[in-house]
């Protein structure tokens, strides 16, 4: 695989685990990670890959919304033989109920997700997911989301981006 298929394989990983959240096709989302994936997403969530689908499939999950869209754009992936990182903005949107535990109304998380991945058997995978959180806003109720310190991103060399990429 040339290193621009690769690459589009990658980006491709990427998009269908945005459609499998957005549709809630927990088996297509799971296809897209490595069995021993972790997701860190800050305050929404830290643990497995089958953790992270259990608690969005749950009752309190997804299905708890009316909708959401998960919107990839800006995207820097650098691919090294059988490995891959990739870092995506992306623009999440969810809607729910008034009377939702969190979305009351309308919310949007402005983020981007680091991925590592990883080529086996002509499939690239998620090995490691974490969220690099710029800001959220309910836009129903008018407030900013309260997102996790630990996960926000720097306007500087600090920034988690870094671990993954160096100086590029």
């Amino acid at each position: 695989m040339t290193d621009a298929a690769a690459v589009e394989a990658v980006r491709r990983t990427l998009a269908l685990a945005a459609i499998a959240t957005d549709r809630m096709d927990w088996e297509q989302l799971r296809s897209r990670y490595e069995p021993d994936a972790r997701v860190d997403l800050g305050g929404f969530f830290d643990g497995s890959i089958d953790e992270y689908i259990a608690s969005n499939s749950s009752p309190e999950g997804l299905p708890s919304l009316d909708s959401t869209f998960h919107s990839l754009s800006t995207s820097l992936i650098e691919v090294s033989g059988s490995e891959a990182v990739a870092e995506t903005y992306a623009t999440c949107y969810h809607h729910g109920p008034p009377d939702h535990a969190w979305c009351q109304g309308f919310v949007v998380i402005y983020m981007r997700f680091l991925d590592e991945l990883v080529e086996r058997d002509g499939t690239w995978r998620i090995s490691r997911r974490r969220g690099a959180f710029e800001w959220g806003r309910n836009e129903t109720t008018g407030t900013a989301m309260e997102l996790d310190p630990s996960t926000l991103s720097r306007r500087d060399r600090s920034d988690v981006r870094y671990s993954l990429f160096g100086d590029s």
